[in-house]
């Protein structure tokens, strides 16, 4: 009986040696892994590891030889004025493509006014012309007219570009810096023509322009 009980305990004793060398070794092959891998624990809950997102591009600068500081239309290598971004598509006309259409807005390009039986341009981010309520309004009170330029105002309440000559308010006229009465007037398109436009074509009435000039 005492040989029985002697035996069990010898075999007891052999088997917690085993699982204590067993634990000693797994602890020293876990200490190796560390010391070549110190990062190893960072990483142990995760499944895949870390991928550093990409660099975002620069955005590209105008490559025209004056040195314009303009970024760069679409994928091409100049501003819209230096003819970079896409074109309309109407045969002859230089203007920009507006939005996802192929066309500018003068051709029937970009948004157009959602009032009925209106085929306008749609205004700023509005879903109307500035004929029918679209785009900045005037902020004079009382006001419901269509600001001008950059100004918050109406032509009428001092808004959008003044005639340059001293003492005069007057609007300037189209891209000129003065009113009509100072030379503001636009000139006719055709060749060796010096007299004023006639209505909204950009012709005096000799070369086809509106009614009214002699």
């Amino acid at each position: 009986m005492m040989d029985t009980i002697q035996g069990n305990t010898l075999e007891d004793a052999a088997g917690t040696t085993s699982q204590m060398q067993s634990a000693e070794k797994w602890k020293g092959l876990n200490e190796n892994m560390r010391e070549s891998q110190p990062n190893a624990d960072l990483f142990a809950g995760l499944s895949k590891p870390v991928q550093q997102k990409p660099a975002k591009a620069k955005p590209r600068t105008c490559q025209h030889a004056s040195g314009c500081p303009k970024l760069a239309q679409g994928r091409t290598m100049f501003c819209a004025n230096h003819g970079g971004g896409r074109r309309c598509e109407m045969a002859g006309c230089p203007k920009l493509a507006q939005g996802s259409t192929s066309f500018c807005a003068s051709h029937g390009g970009g948004r157009r006014c959602q009032h009925e039986d209106c085929i306008k341009s749609a205004a700023g981010a509005t879903q109307f012309c500035k004929a029918h309520g679209g785009g900045k309004r005037c902020q004079h009170p009382g006001c419901i007219k269509s600001s001008q330029g950059s100004t918050p105002l109406c032509m009428a309440h001092g808004g959008g570009r003044r005639c340059k000559s001293e003492g005069c308010f007057r609007i300037a006229i189209s891209t000129t810096s003065f009113c009509r009465a100072h030379g503001g007037q636009r000139i006719c398109r055709a060749e060796g023509c010096g007299a004023p436009i006639n209505g909204n074509r950009a012709l005096c009435a000799h070369h086809g322009g509106g009614a009214g000039y002699r």
